[in-house]
């Protein structure tokens, strides 16, 4: 299965601001990395285990060059960037290949956290925020807030950089 941006990367246009959703980038990452480690032959007993330091060294990797290309993304456009995190208790197929995919979902955060700017991560369990998507910019699914969307954004504009 091919995997893009468009699953993950939103843009704002109203306050010109480029939204990253960290959790649905991390989804695909573990889809494409299972099917890396497959290519590879480096699943044991068709699961990623973590013992190898080849598979977090993989995920250092993957994720600098993604959030280079994140920020590059941004600056080429000309606008502010978001990247939120809120996680998902019901994980995709993709979990079913991990020996313990909460590791690697912490792991993953970690990196990203370590990576990109103005990462921000949403505590409130019972909201789902940028879920309307309304035409493209640039190739760019482009968001269509909520109110609730546009409270949220307008709290957190004062700390984006």
């Amino acid at each position: 299965m091919i995997r893009n941006k468009n699953q993950y990367i939103v843009y704002y246009l109203k306050e010109n601001i480029l939204i990253l959703d960290v959790f649905g980038y991390l989804e695909c990452l573990a889809a494409e990395t299972v099917d890396y480690l497959a290519e590879w032959h480096l699943l044991n007993d068709n699961k990623v285990k973590f013992k190898k330091t080849i598979i977090v060294d993989f995920l250092n990797k993957k994720i600098q060059d993604f959030c280079k290309d994140f920020i590059d993304m941004s600056k080429k456009i000309d606008c502010l960037m978001f990247c939120f995190y809120k996680e998902n208790e019901n994980l995709k197929q993709w979990q079913l290949y991990y020996e313990d995919p909460v590791k690697f979902i912490k792991c993953c955060k970690l990196i990203c956290k370590k990576n990109l700017p103005n990462f921000f991560e949403n505590k409130n369990e019972d909201f789902k925020y940028f879920q309307t998507i309304k035409g493209t910019f640039q190739d760019i699914p482009c968001l269509l807030p909520t109110g609730e969307d546009e409270l949220f954004l307008q709290k957190i504009r004062k700390k984006i950089k």
